[in-house]
């Protein structure tokens, strides 16, 4: 590599002139050619004005400490360094074309930059590694044209995006990122992302450029300052993710993308209008923290494979607050599937002044339902693959344990418990076997249109008590099984749990119930 200098010539020169512009001293005399990518090109306090007038001008490493002058890149051009890059604070740069970092290696580049870097930057060709020996502000938009690393040296730096970072790949590293003005459509695993003014997240033109967070790396995402605009786009989150954007942030699309079990922390509420997990790999994203996640649209999965699914779990809790569907399963193309199931083991709330539709949603772990207020429609229903508990007194479309229905999981064989902590009308139940219908204290459970319980000689179904509570059928409610069901810890006279009131129309296989714990006198299987 040859060391090559900006002459002292009056005037300004071209970059790629041959006749004096290049020196081979510092205020030296002797010329030579212009600086390639082999080259380290010297900007020193005895160098004059110079110009990039072509897209091809270049240098291996740009060094401009006590530069005085004026560098200048002309409409169309281009500064390609694949290196170490110095600039001073006593220098002017003019960045009408591009300036463009691009290497064939996966050595770090050293740049410490004593200014603001002006107009369109690229960061291109091969995955690469970028040290910043100093804060960095990219006035103008930068394009990540490849997987970079931008990593802290000799400190802890900050690297500002004041008109917008896009790019189909991700940033990762140990430096903080601010973006604070323009269009964002990267992927982030630095260790901060602060929103620190107005910004838009969009999709690309390429069908990989969106914004992402948690990418190699784990990261917070913290608003500052601004207004963040994420209409139509989608943001992806891919691995551990700290998130403290609070009501100034409403994400439209917040997908979760699991490739393995990772965790998500709220450190204030998270405002969402959709929320999507997407994958069939079975990972998790745990999502933990004292706070909401206030949904006022969808809660949705994507998938192909219904036994499969990526799930949500942890202790932060999910509220419906707008209208939309809870448990919205679609395929990757977007349409409807007929065996998806949304699968989330948190808690949820459902409290809105608008319309939450039940589609399918599994649920397990310790999390519980709590219906506040809102308008209940839809078909769908709550599918209980574990253990869940239900509280508010509203109408659920339907109420189902295990099995293979609706692309509920085979992968578990149960024991599935649900809690039924208040008063609720469920118009469908269905009762698969190994499972446990726990009714608390005095509560009534009304079925309005079907009972299932179908158990088998190895894994009785239990329908219990804990009170004087019951079931109460509808007269035209269909009994269609109660196959290997017991009924137990009943206190209630008259015994409410296999008929109550009403003339049933449609009974059919009725058998192998266990009536041994029910006792009293009133208690009759046929009203």
């Amino acid at each position: 590599m040859a060391n090559k200098y900006l002459s002292a010539s009056l005037g300004t020169r071209n970059w790629n002139d041959t006749t004096g512009t290049w020196v081979t001293s510092n205020g030296g005399t002797t010329p030579t050619t212009a600086p390639t990518t082999a080259d380290t090109a010297f900007l020193t306090s005895l160098s004059g004005n110079i110009t990039c007038t072509t897209a091809t001008d270049a240098c291996g490493t740009i060094n401009a400490t006590g530069y005085t002058g004026t560098l200048t890149i002309n409409s169309s051009c281009k500064l390609s360094v694949p290196a170490n890059v110095t600039f001073s604070a006593t220098m002017t740069l003019t960045n009408n074309g591009t300036f463009e970092w691009t290497t064939s290696t996966t050595t770090g580049a050293l740049i410490n930059t004593g200014i603001d870097i002006p107009g369109a930057v690229s960061i291109s060709s091969t995955t690469r590694t970028l040290e910043f020996g100093s804060n960095v502000s990219f006035l103008g938009i930068v394009t990540i044209g490849n997987q970079t690393t931008f990593n802290n040296s000799g400190g802890s730096r900050n690297v500002y995006f004041k008109a917008g970072v896009i790019g189909a790949n991700a940033i990762s590293g140990s430096v903080s990122i601010y973006l604070q003005g323009g269009t964002v459509s990267s992927k982030f695993g630095t260790a901060n992302v602060y929103l620190d003014g107005n910004i838009t997240f969009r999709t690309g033109t390429n069908t990989f450029a969106y914004v992402g967070f948690g990418y190699t790396t784990a990261c917070n995402v913290e608003w500052l300052s601004g207004t963040v605009t994420s209409t139509p786009s989608y943001v992806e989150v891919r691995g551990p993710v700290t998130f403290n954007t609070g009501s100034d942030v409403l994400f439209n699309k917040l997908q979760f993308n699991p490739t393995a079990a990772h965790t998500v922390t709220l450190a204030d509420d998270l405002y969402v209008k959709d929320i999507l997990i997407e994958g069939t790999s079975g990972a998790s994203t745990i999502i933990d923290g004292a706070y909401k996640i206030k949904v006022s649209g969808n809660i949705r999965s994507y998938t192909t494979n219904a036994f499969y699914s990526n799930y949500f779990k942890g202790t932060a809790t999910f509220e419906m607050v707008g209208t939309g569907t809870l448990g919205l399963a679609q395929n990757f193309a977007g349409s409807s599937s007929s065996k998806g199931v949304t699968y989330i083991e948190n808690s949820i709330i459902i409290n809105t002044a608008g319309t939450t539709t039940f589609g399918n949603i599994g649920v397990s772990g310790s999390g519980t339902l709590t219906y506040t207020t809102g308008t209940i429609a839809g078909s769908g229903g709550i599918y209980v693959v574990g253990t869940y508990s239900i509280t508010g007194t509203f109408t659920l479309p339907v109420l189902y344990f295990g099995g293979n229905d609706r692309g509920v999981s085979t992968y578990n064989s149960g024991p599935y418990v649900c809690n039924l902590l208040t008063n609720i009308t469920i118009n469908n139940l269905t009762i698969n076997y190994n499972s446990t219908l726990n009714i608390t204290d005095t509560k009534i459970i009304t079925v309005a249109t079907t009972i299932l319980s179908r158990g088998n000689w190895a894994n009785n179904n239990v329908i219990a008590s804990s009170g004087a509570g019951y079931i109460n059928y509808l007269g035209n409610c269909n009994v269609m099984n109660l196959v290997y069901t017991d009924f137990t810890n009943i206190t209630a006279t008259p015994k409410h749990l296999a008929v109550y009131k009403g003339t049933l129309t449609n009974c059919s296989n009725i058998e192998a119930v266990d009536l041994n714990n029910l006792g009293g006198n009133n208690f009759t299987l046929f009203n």
